[in-house]
């Protein structure tokens, strides 16, 4: 079992940004880890995670910051 809090690291040593949010209108896959940066040579990433701890599907951006910052 594990609890993370919402938090963002930016550019950390990989030059990546982590970005763990709550998605609140979402029931089914309300938990989000997305990763961007420049040296990700595919396309930066979101992670859907379930309430069961589950990832249960992901995606690929190929531009640039593609995930607005939802607590700004």
């Amino acid at each position: 079992m594990l609890s993370i809090k919402e938090q963002i690291w930016y550019n950390d040593a990989s030059g990546l940004t982590f970005d763990f949010v709550v998605i609140d209108n979402d029931n089914v896959c309300p938990f989000r880890l997305r990763i961007y940066g420049s040296s990700l040579p595919m396309g930066n990433r979101e992670l859907t995670i379930g309430r069961d701890g589950i990832i249960n599907g992901g995606g690929t951006a190929l531009n640039d910051r593609p995930f607005p910052f939802d607590k700004d």
